[in-house]
């Protein structure tokens, strides 16, 4: 079975609790928190994030820190990164997914933000070892190998210390081959009534639609 990893910085909302209650749908070993202490009660072990201090870089600097952390403290090979906006609402045999291409993924954003930038590094990164470059930046539960995982970001470890961002899911999938499926993401669908993955931000969270009806499921 898996052992499930959060990267987390503190916030105001209450998204990991519901987030932590939806893992009732998957088997499942352990649940580990990595980085802040939540303001509120959770089942899972807590691992603070104080040797690697990236987090300046960018968004994804902060994640793959978060995850070398979780990989150096526990032994379990199995893993899933989740994230506290993701919901897993009915009983799902965990896969991992894919959103097409890396170039179709900047096409649809059509704005040259942070995020963006990461986007194009990362299938550049990928075009020079002669990978292929599908997009697995979508908002479901990851599976990974935690050796696979701790050599993906060995690899990556000199862009990273220079401040580079690369996205961990996307340079782990193509890297290692992994098998996906397409899927439209999940983050605030207009019709999100009856699907087992959903994601949210921390405003439609607290909405009464989408919101309410993930806490009412769970």
């Amino acid at each position: 079975m898996y052992t499930v990893i959060y990267p987390y910085k503190k916030t105001y909302s209450i998204e990991l609790k519901y987030s932590i209650k939806s893992l009732k749908n998957i088997k499942h070993d352990s649940v580990i928190v990595i980085g802040d202490k939540p303001s509120y009660y959770v089942p899972a072990q807590l691992i603070p994030n104080k040797k690697y201090s990236w987090s300046k870089f960018s968004p994804s600097h902060n994640q793959i820190s978060k995850y070398l952390t979780g990989i150096k403290a526990i032994n379990d090979e199995d893993l899933i990164l989740m994230n506290d906006d993701m919901y897993i609402l009915d009983k799902w045999i965990p896969e991992n997914y894919n959103r097409g291409t890396l170039i179709d993924h900047i096409k649809q954003r059509g704005r040259a933000d942070s995020y963006s930038v990461s986007l194009k590094n990362t299938m550049q990164h990928l075009d020079v070892m002669g990978l292929p470059t599908l997009s697995y930046e979508v908002h479901t539960p990851f599976i990974v190998k935690r050796d696979k995982l701790e050599l993906a970001i060995d690899e990556l470890l000199p862009h990273i210390i220079n401040g580079k961002p690369i996205l961990i899911r996307s340079y782990y999938g193509n890297r290692f081959g992994i098998k996906s499926t397409y899927i439209d993401d999940c983050k605030n669908p207009e019709d999100y009534k009856g699907k087992t993955l959903l994601s949210t931000d921390d405003q439609s969270f607290t909405s009464e639609d989408i919101g309410e009806y993930i806490r009412g499921k769970l």
